[in-house]
């Protein structure tokens, strides 16, 4: 090798030194990403850099929020309104006896129906939601306060709060003010006027998830549950049937020993009646 070959071979390459937005900057390679922005240096010059907004993500994720959160409502609102069979109570083991496997699905599944109709908790949560998507955000500058600024807005009132979107009206808050949807979603206020969208649908939901743990509990069954409201609910009308079973011991012996006691006086009094008969005979 000569040496000159060699001093190629041990030369070091340099980093890349340009200068973005007035700010001179160095990177060890040609290719990096800035601010979720990729670029590739292949020589040297100048060039004058658009950056544009990728607003047809931003709507799939718009639509796939609504999507969401309708499923949610409709998920809520559907048993809020179904049906209750007052007719149909839960089967004893002596009437499934009766009826079919089939037959007792049914029954079941009519007995368990409109469980939740009207359950207050439910209902709350459903208000809630609702709120949350219509009040405007007092953190958000400019005319996009509200969801329905940016072509988000419910349906009639017999759809129960389900939203729909104006896509047209999305696109164009969005090329006026890209970071419109982050703000109207994201923004996290000290209170309630000024939090975002998201931020207000998950203190919603998470305060109602504690809600329902403190009546049902947070398991499947209530077995070893102990502390919820339908646990002691539970617990007290046990502890009822306890003390009404003691009871009727306590009236059932009671009428045992005053047949008893009866029947011993009518075995008296069948004997003198006979002793008077046989002395009336003689």
């Amino acid at each position: 090798y000569t040496e000159d070959y060699e001093s190629v071979l041990s030369a070091k390459g340099k980093n890349a030194q340009f200068i973005l937005d007035g700010m001179e900057l160095e990177q060890e390679k040609n290719s990096f990403t800035i601010s979720g922005v990729t670029y590739n240096l292949k020589s040297v010059g100048e060039a004058n850099l658009v950056v544009s907004a990728d607003n047809d993500k931003a709507i799939e994720a718009v639509k796939d929020f609504i999507n969401s959160y309708n499923a949610i409502l409709e998920k809520i609102n559907g048993e809020l309104n179904e049906p209750k069979y007052t007719k149909y109570l839960p089967l004893t083991d002596e009437q499934k006896k009766e009826l079919n496997e089939h037959q007792i699905k049914e029954w079941d599944e009519l007995a368990k129906s409109g469980m939740l109709r009207r359950d207050t908790i439910l209902q709350d949560i459903v208000f809630k939601m609702r709120q949350d998507i219509s009040t405007a955000i007092s953190e958000v500058g400019g005319k996009y306060k509200a969801l329905s600024a940016i072509g988000i807005n419910t349906g009639d009132y017999s759809e129960g709060g389900k939203l729909y979107l104006n896509e047209t009206a999305l696109r164009e808050a969005l090329e006026e003010d890209p970071d419109v949807v982050y703000r109207l979603f994201a923004s996290s206020g000290d209170d309630y006027n000024s939090q975002g969208v998201a931020m207000r649908l998950y203190d919603t939901l998470k305060g109602s998830m504690d809600r329902i743990k403190i009546v049902a509990g947070t398991t499947p069954s209530l077995v070893g549950d102990t502390e919820s409201f339908l646990a002691k609910q539970i617990k007290d009308y046990e502890d009822s049937l306890d003390r009404m079973d003691y009871r009727l011991q306590r009236v059932e012996e009671r009428y045992y020993k005053q047949f008893d006691a009866m029947e011993l006086a009518l075995s008296r009094l069948t004997q003198q009646s006979n002793w008077l008969f046989s002395q009336f005979a003689g």
